[in-house]
């Protein structure tokens, strides 16, 4: 048989009803926020530009940044051993033919190229010394065969005109002394020129 509920027990279950429809709101209004948050557009309408288009291409110019990178490198070699003094020109940059890359330090450079050159004028004068001293040298010897020919030149005229003046004093003493001449027509033989000490 059914008994009738005291109040207190009435009470627990209004309280379980209205905690039942409390939190059953509360979790309807978080809902219903989160929805709006969610659903809230991100751009603000006054940010907003409208304007009327119409149909064809459209020419934009977008600015960036960004790095150039040469399509390729080329090493340049230092033709001497120097240090760098001053860079004009960076990697990436566009450069002409001619334009200087850098300055290097070129006074030890210079000293040894001067001295170079020195030593190059010194062998140069050398050079041009021996030359000299050797067309003296030749024209000494060209000189010296000239007199050598002369002296041979006089000295065989001299053998022949001696050679002359004896065939004549011997053909002057044959005749002088009556020689005969030899049988088998060979011609006398010239008598001795006669010397300081012997008669003729």
């Amino acid at each position: 048989m059914d008994r009738e509920l005291t109040n207190k027990e009435k009470w627990q279950d209004r309280r379980k009803i209205i905690l039942r429809w409390s939190l059953g709101g509360a979790v309807a209004v978080v809902a219903v926020v989160l929805l709006a948050v969610l659903i809230q557009p991100s751009v603000r309408e006054s940010s907003l530009r409208l304007a009327t288009v119409d149909t064809g291409s459209i020419d934009f110019a977008v600015s960036a940044t960004g790095k150039v990178v040469p399509g390729y490198e080329e090493i340049i070699n230092s033709p001497i051993t120097s240090r760098v003094m001053e860079v004009y020109k960076r990697a990436g940059e566009v450069v002409q033919a001619g334009e200087p890359l850098l300055r290097l330090e070129l006074s030890e450079v210079q000293t040894e190229y001067d001295n170079m050159l020195d030593e190059e004028r010194m062998k140069e004068l050398k050079l041009e010394q021996l030359r000299i001293t050797n067309r003296n040298n030749l024209s000494e010897m060209e000189m010296n065969i000239e007199i050598q020919e002369m002296e041979l030149d006089r000295k065989a005229a001299s053998g022949l005109a001696r050679s002359g003046y004896s065939g004549q004093g011997a053909r002057g003493r044959t005749g002088l002394h009556g020689v005969e001449p030899q049988a088998g027509g060979q011609p006398p033989q010239a008598a001795e020129p006669a010397g300081p000490g012997r008669r003729r």
